[in-house]
């Protein structure tokens, strides 16, 4: 039995995506079943469906794109935290304390797990505030993963502020996460998304094993 505990949401036709996103569609192309020799499906989705990366690049011309990215990203020791009280936004004050510091991968954990897991869009998800994406991209932390499909409040909030400040800084952003099963405290990660050379975006696998 695996020790790590998958965070990803599995990819399936007509997921749940965000409302101005490409719908997923995932569609058999050959069948053996019907005399094909083998069975082949068509993907069509969006760069950032699913459990996926933003990388600078994403908000940022000219920023890093997936390829240009190193693995400390995506690799090593993930500090996940549990806001799961927060019933609408983590602002500066739920944070200003937090034990982060440069070089780390950052998860928050919150109420939005549940949508993820039940596939459901709510205009109502728990954001990130700008002031809160500031005090990460200051604390020079690798990456920052979150449990919805935007770290943002719906509709944009303060013109992007928070994906800015963040992008911006170099941080990758790792979005659509289900952090349901995963409870505060150390992890080692592993996770790697596509190798999309000029990529903006890409599904990404993640895995937590407890410390």
């Amino acid at each position: 039995m695996s020790d790590y505990i998958d965070v990803t949401v599995p990819f399936e036709d007509k997921m749940m995506c965000f409302p101005t996103d490409p719908q997923c569609s995932i569609r058999p192309h050959w069948r053996i079943a019907n005399g094909d020799i083998v069975n082949l499906c068509v993907y069509e989705f969006g760069s950032h469906t699913g459990t996926h990366i933003d990388a600078p690049n994403h908000f940022v011309d000219g920023g890093k794109t997936i390829d240009e990215l190193s693995e400390r990203h995506f690799l090593g020791i993930a500090k996940v935290f549990d806001f799961s009280n927060n019933d609408r936004c983590i602002d500066i004050s739920d944070v200003d304390n937090l034990d982060v510091k440069a070089g780390d991968i950052v998860l928050f954990k919150t109420r939005n797990s549940h949508l993820m897991r039940t596939q459901t869009f709510s205009e109502e998800f728990v954001y990130i505030t700008p002031e809160t994406a500031r005090f990460l991209a200051g604390s020079q932390i690798a990456t920052f993963g979150f449990d919805f499909l935007s770290i943002e409040e719906f509709g944009g909030g303060d013109g992007f502020g928070a994906h800015y400040a963040l992008l911006g800084a170099g941080v990758v952003i790792i979005e659509g996460l289900d952090l349901s099963d995963v409870t505060a405290g150390e992890y080692d990660i592993v996770s790697l998304p596509m190798l999309v050379k000029g990529g903006n975006g890409s599904p990404i696998r993640v895995l937590l094993k407890e410390k």
